[in-house]
């Protein structure tokens, strides 16, 4: 029986670790979309790119896509209205920028 309980918690854990990078992917485009500011404020770009970053080095397929649309000038659904020039507009990104390339 304790084995069995052990199991079900490892199971649990990883169902966590599993989902926790999509948990990145969809902060992004909560930012994207207002959900964490007030309704005349701009959504912030740092939290948004900071997310995305790090859904796509977890392995988040839709952020990989995302980012490289973004970088490559491309359309792209997700996240429409950030754009290189967006980025590059936000001094503390070019940096991140850089190291993306």
């Amino acid at each position: 029986m304790f084995f069995v309980r052990e199991v079900l918690l490892l199971l649990e854990a990883w169902s966590l670790l599993v989902s926790c990078p999509q948990i990145h992917h969809d902060l992004a485009i909560y930012h994207e979309i207002g959900r964490f500011s007030g309704q005349l404020e701009p959504f912030d770009v740092e939290a948004v790119m900071f997310h995305e970053q790090q859904a796509a080095e977890l392995g988040v397929k839709d952020a990989i896509v995302t980012l490289a649309n973004i970088f490559l000038g491309m359309p792209h659904d997700c996240l429409s209205s950030i754009t290189v020039a967006v980025i590059l507009n936000k001094l503390s990104l070019f940096s991140r920028i850089v190291e993306l390339l």
